[in-house]
């Protein structure tokens, strides 16, 4: 508490990973007030879905819930959705950023590898906390070293570099991408189809800028 009292008065940000661990404490109440002991001094919390639904005792995918955490002075709250991602909720906006679907080996460490690369960028610029656009694309690299992270059996050995992160994400964007084109080749020939199959040729021409641009926009 006294190393905690001292990094925030020398200005630093601290950052609280909860960690469910029951067979370290007494008994479940004890793990529960335990947590909570220390809870409101955190800039920064971030939780599991299993973890929400321990600390409230509700459900973890119900808002109400979650909020149930928040506290006035904590700057960002994180939930954890496995592959789904996650969950951001700050005083003044929220929302959730999509995770990456891999051939899972082992989860151990993925908390930790989500944890450790949003603290590296808010480490380098903590101003993100204040910009939802910026703070999104942080948690999306988040979220791919958490998935990178379960490809590989062990914790540490599965921690990825920044290259194994990005390849990642290209890869998520190009399967979308094509995935989106298959789409456009089933919507023309619906619309080949129909007597009014005049407009294809214009909706299709929409359907690929649109595409394109959002391709763009995810990896770019």
């Amino acid at each position: 508490m006294a190393a905690m009292i001292a990094a925030r008065e020398a200005g630093a940000l601290l950052s609280y990973d909860v960690n469910v661990r029951l067979p370290l404490w007494p008994s479940v109440k004890a793990c529960r007030e335990g947590i909570m002991s220390i809870w409101t001094t955190a800039d920064i919390i971030k939780v599991s879905h299993e973890e929400v639904e321990f600390l409230t005792q509700g459900d973890a995918a119900d808002e109400k819930n979650v909020l149930s955490l928040w506290f006035d002075g904590l700057k960002l709250l994180l939930v954890t959705d496995g592959e789904k991602g996650c969950r951001y909720f700050t005083k003044n906006f929220k929302g959730a950023v999509e995770g990456f679907s891999v051939n899972t080996v082992d989860t151990t460490g993925a908390g930790d590898a989500f944890v450790g690369s949003f603290l590296r960028a808010a480490a380098k610029d903590s101003t993100i906390l204040h910009d939802q656009q910026r703070l999104r694309e942080a948690l999306k690299q988040a979220n791919a070293c958490g998935a990178y992270s379960t490809t590989i059996k062990g914790a540490i050995p599965a921690l990825p570099d920044s290259i194994a992160v990005q390849n990642l994400i290209f890869r998520d964007c190009l399967q979308k991408y094509r995935s989106s084109l298959l789409i456009k080749d089933s919507f023309i020939k619906a619309t080949a189809a129909r007597p009014d199959s005049s407009v294809a040729p214009k909706l299709t021409s929409i359907f690929d800028r649109q595409h394109e641009s959002a391709f763009a926009k995810a990896y770019f």
